[in-house]
């Protein structure tokens, strides 16, 4: 049986995840994440709300070009 989340990966749709927290579990959330499974480009990690601006260029980014792939 295929999971959700392989269900989401196989309709074609970027899975972009993240985690705010120092309990963040790296390998649990590139595991969600979808494929290449790079940290940056589609999952994010921030320990605390202070990095959490870091986000968001790198993440813009990454959405903006999946949208373009798909159009």
């Amino acid at each position: 049986m295929v999971s959700e989340l392989e269900a989401l990966r196989l309709a074609g749709i970027s899975v972009f995840v993240m985690a705010l927290s120092h309990r963040a579990d790296d390998h649990e959330v590139r595991g969600i994440s979808g494929v290449p499974q790079l940290i940056n480009r589609n999952y994010f990690i921030s320990r605390s709300i202070a990095t959490l601006n870091s986000f968001s260029t790198p993440l813009s980014t990454q959405v903006s070009y999946s949208v373009n792939q798909v159009m």
